[in-house]
């Protein structure tokens, strides 16, 4: 844990995020950034917690999809389906044909049969977070992670000022 004025850095993992929060809650911390499973995770556990959810935007997906176009034209998007509301769009401007696997869950085996049927379905590659990037590693298929850049934890970061702001 990293402090810098009225701002409290934490890395956690998916499992660990809603316990690290309710540490954090006894220190006086009023807003937490967290980004999809995460969030929710975070907001079901934590109700009386501000959670301000960082969103994955057009770069970000554009960045992935440019770095998948190495291994093919067929890409796969194994991820939930809060995550890539706005990735059918891409499709036409990068040249690439894009299909979505939602996952409702992160189960293993969820995730391994979305996997399996994006590669019986003609995906060149699969693009995801890391539930989804780790089961393709281990089965060697070709995978790229969507990772947030900076533009959106800026947008994050400035949302939570406001709303601590507001909350004051």
């Amino acid at each position: 844990v990293e402090y810098h004025d009225e701002v409290v850095f934490a890395v956690a993992s998916l499992r660990t995020g809603a316990e690290l929060v309710k540490n954090l809650r006894r220190q006086g911390v009023e807003v937490v950034i967290a980004r999809g499973e995460s969030a929710a995770n975070i907001k079901k556990e934590n109700p009386e917690v501000v959670v301000v959810d960082v969103s994955i935007t057009g770069f970000d997906l554009v960045r992935a999809i440019e770095s998948a176009r190495q291994f093919g034209e067929n890409i796969a998007v194994v991820w939930f389906p809060s995550m890539t509301k706005q990735i059918e769009c891409l499709e036409s401007a990068l040249g690439v044909h894009i299909k979505r696997y939602n996952l409702i869950s992160r189960d293993q085996a969820h995730v391994n049969a979305m996997i399996d049927l994006a590669v019986d379905e003609g995906a060149d590659v699969i693009l995801g977070g890391y539930i989804t990037t780790s089961a393709a590693r281990e089965r060697k298929l070709p995978c790229i992670s969507i990772q947030t850049g900076n533009e959106g934890y800026l947008e994050a970061l400035l949302n939570a000022k406001s709303l601590l702001v507001s909350l004051q």
